[in-house]
C-alpha cells in the first residue's frame, strides 16, 4: 500500500481582495499577499510548512527529481500555478500541520484573503487523475459552503479606515511622509498587511524583470533610472490635460480545457504512471507562467526604452523627488493570467505588444494564445470598477474569435458606467431606434 493525501489550495473572492482599493500601492501589496500566500511563503521556507528535510523544495526552487512514492521524500511540491497548488503528502498528521500553520499565517500577516483547502486521500497504484477530480470536486463545494466573511461596523466611537471606511485598528505614518507632519492614517488591518507589502512585491517584480538570462546591462540600467509608480498619479500625465489610465487585463485562451485534455490523456493511467501525469502538470504549469512572464518583460522592457528615449516630449510624472517613474505597472503576473496598469495613451499598443509577445511562446507545443480587455478611465476612477470592467472585455474579445485568434477588444469611459458591458454600449452606441 502507497497511501498518499493530496491537498490542493485555491484562493476565492480574489478579485475584490486586490482591485477593490483605489490606492496602487494596496492593489500591488495585495496582489503580492496572494502570491506569497499560495506559493511563496511555501518555496522561501519549506521548513516551516512541510516535513523538515523531507520535501522536494530547496534554494526557493522545485526539485523535480525527489520523489514521493520511492519514499525520497514526506512531501512534494507537484506544481504551483494558475491559481492552484497541489501537494502530496505521506503523513495525515503533517497535512495537519501544514494547514494549521498556514492558516496561522494567513490570518496574522494577510488578513482578508480567503484561502480554501480540500484534501484527497488515495492509493499510489490507484488514479491520481481521479483523485485530482474528487479534490476539485470537494475544492468547489468548500468555496460554495464558505462563510461570508462579514465585517463588523464599528460604534459612533470607532475611526474609520481612511481606504476602506469600516473600522480601523491600526494609526501609522504614511510612507514617504515626515513623522513631524503629522500625516497620521488610520487602517484597518487588511490594509495595513496590503501597504506594508508593496515594497516586497517591487522587490519581486525588478527581479522578474531583470534577473534571466539574456537582459542587457543597458536595460538593468534603464529600470535603475527609471522605478515604478506607487501612486495612479505617477503613471503619466500632461499639465492642463485630463488625465486617464489604462488597465489592461490579459488571460490565456482554453487553459483549462487544456488541463481538462491532460487529464483525459492520463485517466486511465496508474501506479508508476502517476509519475507521467504529474510531469506534464507540471511542464504545462512551468510553460503558461514563463510565457506569461516573457510577454510582460517584453511590453515593460519596450515602454522603458521609449519612455527614456522620449521622456522630453512625454509629459512627466509629478513627484516629490523628481523621479522619472515609469508609465506602467503589473499588478498580477507570473501566469497566464496578468494584469497591468499604464498611461492612457498608451494602453492600446500595450496590450496589443502582450499578446504579440505572448503568441511568440509555446505551451506544451503549441502556441500560445490570449485574449485582453483594455479600460481606459480617469486616473481617479473607481479602480475596481474598470478592473471588472476590463475583465469583461476580456471575455468579449475571446468569444468574438472563438478563442481561436489572440483578440483585444477597448473602452474609453468619459464617465461613470454602470451595468454590464453590454447594457453600457447599447447605451452609448446606439441611435435613437436603438441602432448601433
Amino acid at each position: 500500500m502507497h497511501e498518499l493525501h493530496l491537498v490542493v489550495l485555491d484562493t476565492t473572492a480574489i478579485q475584490s481582495y486586490i482591485f477593490g482599493s483605489n490606492r496602487l500601492r494596496e492593489n500591488v501589496g495585495a496582489s503580492h499577499l496572494v502570491h506569497m500566500a499560495t506559493s511563496g511563503w511555501l518555496l522561501d521556507s519549506p521548513n516551516d510548512y512541510l516535513p523538515k528535510g523531507r520535501h522536494n523544495i530547496e534554494r526557493g526552487e522545485r526539485q523535480d527529481n525527489l520523489r514521493i512514492e520511492k519514499q525520497e521524500v514526506d512531501a512534494e511540491l507537484l506544481y504551483a500555478g494558475g491559481g492552484n497548488t497541489v501537494l502530496l503528502f505521506r503523513d495525515d498528521e503533517a497535512v495537519k500541520r501544514f494547514g494549521n500553520h498556514l492558516s496561522t499565517k494567513l490570518h496574522c500577516e494577510a488578513p482578508g484573503i480567503e484561502v480554501v483547502m480540500a484534501t484527497e486521500t488515495f492509493d499510489w497504484q490507484g488514479s491520481l487523475v481521479d483523485a485530482m477530480h474528487r479534490a476539485m470536486q470537494k475544492l468547489s463545494e468548500a468555496k460554495r459552503r464558505r462563510e461570508i466573511n462579514e465585517p463588523i461596523l464599528g460604534l459612533g466611537v470607532t475611526a474609520a479606515c481612511q481606504s476602506t471606511g469600516f473600522p480601523a485598528n491600526i494609526n501609522y505614518y504614511e510612507p514617504g511622509s515626515a513623522q513631524e507632519t503629522g500625516n497620521w492614517w488610520t487602517v484597518a488591518s487588511a490594509v495595513y498587511a496590503k501597504q506594508q507589502q508593496n515594497s516586497p512585491a517591487k522587490r519581486r517584480l525588478q527581479k522578474e524583470l531583470t534577473d534571466y538570462p539574456g537582459i542587457s546591462d543597458e536595460d538593468k540600467a534603464l529600470f535603475a533610472r527609471h522605478p515604478f509608480p506607487d501612486d495612479f498619479d505617477d503613471l503619466g500625465r500632461t499639465k492642463g490635460e485630463e488625465s486617464y489610465i489604462g488597465v489592461v487585463h490579459a488571460d490565456g485562451n482554453s487553459i483549462g480545457q487544456r488541463l481538462e485534455q491532460i487529464a483525459m490523456q492520463y485517466k486511465d493511467f496508474c501506479g508508476d504512471q502517476n509519475r507521467e501525469y504529474i510531469q506534464q502538470l507540471r511542464t504545462f504549469s512551468d510553460q503558461a507562467n514563463r510565457a506569461g512572464l516573457a510577454a510582460l518583460r517584453q511590453v515593460v522592457t519596450a515602454v522603458a526604452r521609449w519612455y527614456d528615449v522620449e521622456q522630453q516630449t512625454l509629459a512627466s510624472p509629478t513627484s516629490s523627488n523628481s523621479e522619472q517613474f515609469l508609465p506602467i505597472r503589473p499588478i498580477v503576473f507570473g501566469g497566464d493570467d496578468v494584469t497591468f496598469v499604464c498611461d492612457g495613451r498608451i494602453a492600446l499598443q500595450a496590450a496589443q505588444a502582450f499578446l504579440v509577445a505572448f503568441g511568440q511562446q509555446e505551451i506544451l507545443s503549441e502556441k500560445a494564445i490570449a485574449g485582453a480587455g483594455v479600460a481606459i478611465v480617469k486616473t481617479h476612477y473607481p479602480f475596481a470598477r474598470a478592473y471588472h470592467l476590463a475583465e469583461e472585455l476580456t471575455k468579449n474579445a475571446k468569444a468574438e474569435y472563438k478563442r481561436a485568434e489572440p483578440a483585444l477588444d477597448w473602452h474609453l469611459a468619459q464617465s461613470g458606467l454602470f451595468g454590464s458591458l453590454r447594457e453600457i454600449r447599447r447605451v452609448e452606441y446606439s441611435g435613437p431606434k436603438g441602432r448601433t
